[in-house]
């Protein structure tokens, strides 16, 4: 991905990193273009979709929205907001997710909140970004969409009232079917 970014000269201020998970059912994008996927994921050939998904909500820049937002609502100066911006772009960090001081629920904690529109949305651009990539298989990506969704582990677990961040399985489900009707 990074590779066709530069060949298209498109570009993001930094390069994607991938890590994989020994979790079950877990694929996440976090700022400054982290992306964590299960291994499961994998395995079982349904991570085309899944990184599509995640990628969109790195090209959408919602985790980089929702840390803006955090930032801006929690510190007193411009030098802080700056700081903290250049030790989370440092390889500093890197070493620690590779040496598993930093793991992905530690990050995640100044970020977990995704709007439930932005889930939709990374599930419209996705989808039309893995058609991009891989053409003439819509119905195929349209299923692994669906079969990722409808066993996601986020609609295993119950969330507690209040902290609903991800629309109904079946809203996003006729989201993507409707995108895969105008592709």
């Amino acid at each position: 991905y990074n590779g066709y970014l530069k060949e298209n000269k498109l570009s993001y201020p930094y390069d994607i990193k991938i890590y994989i998970l020994a979790t079950t059912k877990k694929a996440e994008s976090l700022p400054y273009g982290y992306i964590f996927i299960s291994e499961d994921y994998i395995d079982n050939g349904m991570y085309e979709t899944i990184l599509a998904h995640e990628l969109s909500h790195i090209s959408k820049r919602h985790p980089t929205k929702e840390i803006q937002y955090r930032i801006v609502s929690s510190y007193e100066t411009i030098d802080q907001i700056t700081k903290t911006v250049k030790d989370m772009q440092s390889k500093e960090i890197d070493k620690k997710i590779l040496a598993g001081i930093m793991t992905p629920q530690i990050i995640k904690k100044g970020f977990e909140f995704y709007a439930k529109e932005q889930e939709v949305e990374a599930d419209s651009c996705g989808l039309k970004t893995i058609n991009a990539f891989i053409p003439n298989k819509t119905s195929l990506h349209t299923d692994n969409f669906i079969s990722n969704i409808e066993h996601s582990g986020y609609y295993d677990k119950k969330v507690e009232e209040g902290f609903n961040n991800h629309p109904e399985k079946e809203e996003r489900i006729l989201n993507i079917k409707k995108i895969a009707n105008s592709l």
